[in-house]
């Protein structure tokens, strides 16, 4: 996929709902040990860019979306060879739901048996974990995983769907995901609900605790007034269970290093522990001294200097 057709492709998700959005949303409000696996994300953000509130100011690609761009076909080739028999890939791109127009997915490749003319879905997925992922031919993954592809099988109407996986170097994985139509029905009326609700009403979703969000709110609210307002209860409540927060932060903190400076005794002059920890000596790094730099050559370090535009700083105050 090149620069302009990556581009184009996050212009028309901006349209309506992606598979990884829709799975987003869902893992978004599943308990923390149902997303084991799963790439995190920003709903404030997403929300903020279908609105047009947010646009990336320049192309930009995560080294995970770089990698699994750059694999994909050697998966598929991987998957051609593990399915043993003679097969027919078909790219589409950016397909909407039949009857959903905010539904829409991007499958890697829809594929068809050419002796039995059975078709199917498929995509071609890297990772360096393994966690979340189960074993090799069962159907237990991520549930980001599960949700995407669930997507996919109600909008190309396909029985089952396969998710070819490549972990590291060499260890090649495929999962396979029965269609649940009942289970289909649901998760695009989520993601219909959602659409209705924040994006057509332009309601924000609760922040998160995304850095992306924090410089959102911080870019949305970049006038603030000169005074303080009166709490209300809900600020109140809020204050209550931050200060609650940190100090048990700070708590957990303590006992962490505590802990670990034990373990280094423990470890002393061994390089560690097996199946524990290890201690080793890091390579030495070379910093610019920028104090003695102005000192000695103000001109240079003037020339040099940048700055960074002011952001707000938030301070709990009661600590």
């Amino acid at each position: 996929m090149t620069q302009e057709e990556r581009l184009e492709w996050l212009e028309k998700r901006r349209t309506g709902l992606g598979g990884t959005d829709i799975a987003k949303i869902i893992v978004d409000a599943a308990p923390h040990a149902k997303r084991v696996g799963c790439y995190r994300g920003s709903i404030f953000q997403m929300w903020a860019e279908k609105v047009g509130l947010h646009q990336p100011s320049e192309y930009t690609m995560s080294d995970a979306a770089r990698r699994g761009i750059q694999l994909e076909s050697y998966v598929c080739g991987l998957y051609k060879d593990y399915l043993n028999e003679e097969v027919e890939f078909t790219e589409f791109g950016s397909i909407k739901h039949p009857t959903r127009s905010i539904v829409r997915g991007s499958p890697d490749r829809m594929v068809k048996a050419l002796d039995s003319g059975v078709t199917w879905g498929m995509d071609a997925k890297t990772r360096r974990y393994r966690k979340g992922w189960g074993d090799h031919q069962t159907s237990d993954v991520p549930l980001d995983t599960e949700i995407q592809m669930r997507v996919y099988m109600e909008i190309f109407d396909k029985p089952f769907w396969d998710v070819a996986t490549l972990f590291g170097i060499d260890d090649f994985r495929v999962y396979r995901l029965d269609r649940d139509e009942k289970l289909g029905t649901q998760i695009l009326d989520v993601a219909e609900t959602w659409w209705e609700t924040h994006v057509v009403g332009n309601m924000p979703p609760d922040p998160d605790g995304h850095e992306k969000t924090r410089e959102l709110l911080a870019h949305f609210h970049d006038k603030p007034a000169d005074e303080l307002r009166q709490p209300t209860l809900l600020d109140q409540q809020l204050h209550e269970d931050l200060i609650d927060i940190r100090k048990r932060y700070k708590e957990l903190g303590a006992e962490k290093d505590l802990l670990e400076n034990t373990l280094r005794g423990r470890i002393g002059d061994d390089l560690g522990i097996k199946g524990i920890a290890t201690w080793k000596q890091g390579k030495p790094r070379k910093l610019l001294d920028t104090k003695r730099l102005k000192a000695e050559d103000p001109e240079l370090y003037e020339k040099y200097l940048s700055e960074r535009p002011a952001t707000r700083t938030l301070r709990v105050m009661g600590e």
